[in-house]
């Protein structure tokens, strides 16, 4: 299906984990599912198993129970569409996670809430544009669903050019391009398919990338997972042409998160996106009062530094104060 160009604000939801008595780590659907409730209504756009999920870290037990989300009771309504990540490194791992997604959407009726698969080109610095066409031609011959277009050379380590993902959209099988390069070069190089909608993933100058100013149709940013109330807004702002307050709070968001994903990035072998989303969610949760809960679990294991957390709330005071209640404290 095609995707609903009225979704403008797109989230990599982040997995919530949960550790059970044998000390395994197993997908916490309650926890993702109260998550989903909380921003469904500023962002009704959502991608499953992205990076900031945890998709490339995910074994395939935990990409199998992470599937169930999409049935969970009270986590999507009526109008949200989701698109679901198919990470890995090369064709063939990443038909076998199709293969997955397709065989669980086909037994099941997810009301037309899924919108296709998302795929990175393979992960490789010699990756030349030949053999990126011949990876996205084999998934699409291989698979029914359709497929957006992720590029994120921070791992894979090559880009899709503008040239080749405009031969691929000929099939109109390819409905979104999210680009988290910060480069911005297959929209700067001039690629306009309107069957093909255009989604920002890197952070900062929100205001600045989304049209008209900008050249994207929309954004699917981690940071929806905790400021989609001011992305929302940026939106707003921009489809009104209010263009001083809508830089203004972009500017503002955009010093917000730059300072807490440095500091993210000084965690030590875990996901900086995903860490800053999971401290800005977790303070979101619970308010205030978050240091009388458990530290949130990671993928890995281990749990987010209460340090860090920390740090995160200052930041976030200088841009709202954090409320003494959250959404799941009542």
């Amino acid at each position: 299906m095609t995707i609903d160009p009225m979704l403008r604000l797109w989230v990599p939801i982040l997995t919530h984990y949960t550790r059970r008595a044998d000390g395994s780590i197993h997908i916490d659907l309650p926890r993702m599912a109260a998550h989903i409730a909380h921003i469904r209504p500023q962002v009704r756009g959502f991608l499953i198993s992205g990076s900031t999920g945890d998709g490339w870290d995910l074994n395939v037990g935990q990409f199998r129970e992470l599937l169930e989300i999409t049935i969970a009771p009270d986590g999507f309504d009526s109008t949200c569409q989701y698109v679901i990540g198919c990470l890995e490194r090369d064709t063939e791992a990443v038909l076998e996670l199709a293969a997955i997604v397709e065989e669980w959407v086909g037994a099941r009726t997810l009301n037309g809430w899924f919108a296709g698969l998302t795929v990175c080109p393979p992960v490789g610095n010699g990756n030349n544009q030949t053999q990126i066409q011949a990876h996205f031609e084999t998934l699409l011959a291989n698979t029914g669903s359709a497929i957006a277009v992720y590029q994120l050379p921070q791992v894979t380590q090559c880009e899709i050019a503008a040239e080749t993902l405009a031969g691929l959209a000929e099939t109109e099988r390819i409905t979104m391009f999210k680009d988290t390069s910060g480069i911005d070069r297959v929209v700067n190089d001039g690629f306009a398919d309107p069957r093909v909608y255009m989604v920002r993933g890197a952070e900062g100058d929100y205001f600045e990338s989304v049209k008209p100013q900008g050249r994207y149709d929309g954004l699917l940013l981690s940071t929806a997972n905790g400021f989609g109330t001011e992305l929302r807004t940026i939106l707003t702002l921009s489809e009104r042409g209010e263009s001083a307050t809508g830089a203004g709070l972009s500017a503002r968001l955009s010093d917000t998160v730059a300072r807490i994903f440095k500091r993210a990035a000084t965690i030590d072998g875990t996901n900086p996106f995903s860490d800053s989303n999971r401290a800005v969610d977790h303070i979101a949760a619970y308010g205030t009062a978050w240091r009388d809960t458990a530290l949130p679990l990671l993928v890995n294991g281990k749990t987010l530094p209460r340090d860090f957390i920390e740090f995160t709330e200052q930041h976030l005071n200088t841009l709202n104060p954090v409320p003494d209640h959250g959404y799941l404290s009542g």
